[in-house]
């Protein structure tokens, strides 16, 4: 790739952001945090599991991506949060 800011992805393009956060994080807060990188985002678009001993919650959010800078925003406000362990 001859530009260091170049993209693999195709934009607008179908994406997946995986997120574990503790219990105390809600599907409520991550919709409300999605839409503001994410406006069309609904509940049905995120898919929540909880870890075998209830410790940890998993979402898996499918959305349109837009752009690079929608993405790299999004990612920088869900590791802000304190409750979210790690974003993929």
């Amino acid at each position: 790739m001859s530009s260091k800011n170049a993209s693999l992805l195709t934009f607008p393009c179908p994406y997946v952001v995986k997120v574990v956060a503790t219990q105390a994080f809600s599907l409520a807060s991550l919709l409300a945090l999605f839409k503001t990188h994410v406006p069309e985002i609904v509940e049905s678009d995120i898919r929540v599991k909880n870890s075998k001993q209830d410790k940890y919650v998993s979402f898996s959010v499918n959305f349109q991506a837009q752009s690079q800078a929608q993405l790299d925003a999004l990612y920088r406000a869900l590791s802000a949060e304190k409750d979210i362990v790690f974003v993929l």
